[in-house]
Order: structure tokens, then C-alpha cells, then sequence
């Protein structure tokens, strides 16, 4: 049996030779249709059924794990890279204006821009650095008149951002006139001592409990912002200070004025203030104290 779909082809054309039975031979073309791709009757399709696959567990992997790091970060103040050299910390030995991210990160306890002991390797160390550098120090009078270094230059505390585990930092190198450290940090104690400076904001340093600041020059008072550390508890100041409002700082406890320059003070709004230590500060006439106050020392 054949199955026709609605339109045929030619497929072959057969002559046949057909004689008649008496007189003529006939010659007719019969055209043998057959369809193109015809058939015989077609046996049922098996359907396989398709296969229920599982559901797919998507898992998401977090490829900022695996990130590479850039290699050094920036460092843009030669005397505060010098001090990193002298110390160890920025262990290429250089003053290039860069450290290795390894090294910052290892910067986990305090730094000091401070003094250091000029003496054996620390000697060695001050000599390589100036000679080849020649960077600024402070210089001062030393045994049988001979200049020895005292303090690298530094111009300002902007490179402290690469030190994201630094948990203090103190300071008397600085020379500029502003200390304003922005950036989120994990420092919980600053140490500012610095001769030319005459205004400090440390407003980025949310985690601090212990600030120490004093005013150096005689000339021109010390202005001190820290209405936003909302943690500090201990607060010294010393030199020559203007007011400084703790109306804001609710969880101080300590406080100590060294050789301030205050005719009177008010912590009557410290409301958890503890105890208060004053000493050297003649000019010192009158303390307002809160109900909370239980231990109050003075000395001249």
C-alpha cells in the first residue's frame, strides 16, 4: 500500500511494446507515477518519553576571596616613610613612596614619629637614609657638640590609611599646622604632640578610648574637635589649649589637664566623669565638676 501526499514526481517513464492481436502495434506511454520518498505504510513511532533531570543546585562563590591584591599602596610622605624604614616595617629599605600591602598589614599594634636613639645600627640606618635621600630632620646639640638626629620631617598623618590594623599612633614630627585623620580606622589611642600644630580633628577614628594632646606653641592656642568620638574615655590634655567641649563625649571618665593654660573649667555636663588630675596648671582658678566625680587630684 502506498501513501500520496498532495503533489507527485516523475520518477521513471517506461515504453512498453504492446502488439494487438491482429494488425497494429500500439506504442503507449504509460507514466508510472510514484511519489519521491514513498513508502510502505508507516509502522508507529515509539515515543521515548524525555528524562525528569534533578533540579541543579546553584552555588555561589564569593570571588572576591580569591582577588589579587595590588602589591604596594601608596605612601606620599618621605619623613613618614622613613620612620617605616627605621623600624622595620617597610621591609624593601627604601624611600620610594610605596609598601608592600604584606607589610602594612603587619602594622598592627602603635607607630611612634617621635625620637629616636641615635646610636649602633639605628646610627647606620639614619646615615643610609640621609645620604641617600637627604631628607629633613630636626637637629639638636649632642655630646661634645656634635649634631645628632632627632626627628624625621613629616608633613602630615594622610598615609596612616594604609595601615588598616594600626591600633595607635603617636605623634610629635608632624610639622603642619592642621592633624585631621578622616578615613575609618581601627586606632584606639592617639598621642599628639606636635610643636606647629594648632588644630586637630581626628573624627575618623570612631573606635579611640585614650587621646592625649598638647598645645607646644606658647604663641598660639591648641583647638581640639572630638565632639564625635562617641567612645572615648580617657582624656589628657596639655600646653597651651583652647576649650574643648565634652558636652558630647558621654562615656569619659578620666581626665587630666597638665600644664594647661585655663583660668576655669566646666565638667559639670560630663556626667560620667570619675575622677579629674590636674597638675602644673597655675593659672587654673575654678573647676566645675558633675555629682558624678569621685576622685579629684591636684598639684600646684
Amino acid at each position: 500500500m502506498y501513501v500520496y501526499q498532495p503533489f507527485f514526481v516523475y520518477k521513471s517513464l517506461t515504453v512498453f511494446k504492446i502488439a494487438n492481436s491482429m494488425k497494429n502495434l500500439l506504442y503507449i506511454l504509460i507514466l508510472d507515477f510514484t511519489l519521491l520518498g514513498c513508502k510502505e505504510a508507516l509502522k508507529p513511532v515509539e515515543v521515548i518519553p524525555t528524562p525528569i533531570l534533578p533540579p541543579v543546585e546553584i552555588i555561589t562563590i564569593d570571588t572576591t576571596a580569591y582577588a589579587t591584591k595590588e602589591p604596594f599602596v601608596s605612601i606620599k610622605d618621605r619623613g613618614f616613610e622613613a620612620y617605616l624604614v627605621v623600624y622595620g616595617m617597610d621591609t624593601d629599605n627604601q624611600i620610594n613612596g610605596k609598601i608592600s600591602v604584606e607589610d602594612a598589614d603587619k602594622v598592627n599594634d602603635y607607630l611612634t614619629l617621635s625620637t629616636i636613639n641615635f646610636d649602633g645600627k639605628m646610627k647606620k640606618k639614619y646615615a643610609f637614609l640621609l645620604n641617600k635621600y637627604k631628607l629633613k630632620t630636626f637637629e639638636d646639640n649632642g655630646i661634645n657638640g656634635k649634631y645628632y638626629l632627632d626627628k624625621f620631617v613629616v608633613n602630615n598623618l594622610d598615609d596612616l590609611k594604609v595601615f588598616p590594623n594600626l591600633k595607635s599612633i603617636f605623634s610629635e614630627s608632624v610639622v603642619s599646622d592642621s592633624v585631621i585623620i578622616s578615613h575609618e580606622n581601627k586606632i584606639t589611642e592617639v598621642s599628639i604632640q606636635n610643636e606647629k600644630t594648632h588644630y586637630v580633628n581626628i573624627d575618623g577614628c570612631k573606635e579611640l578610648t585614650r587621646l592625649f594632646v598638647s598645645g607646644q606653641d606658647q604663641k598660639k592656642e591648641l583647638k581640639l574637635d572630638i565632639q564625635n568620638l562617641k567612645k572615648l574615655e580617657l582624656l589628657s590634655l596639655g600646653g597651651n589649649m583652647g576649650f574643648v567641649n565634652l558636652r558630647y563625649n558621654e562615656k569619659i571618665t578620666n581626665v587630666s589637664l597638665i600644664g594647661t593654660n585655663f583660668s576655669n573649667y566646666d565638667f559639670s555636663e560630663v556626667k560620667n566623669l570619675y575622677s579629674i588630675y590636674v597638675n602644673n596648671s597655675q593659672t587654673l582658678k575654678k573647676i566645675m565638676l558633675p555629682k558624678s566625680i569621685r576622685v579629684i587630684k591636684l598639684f600646684g
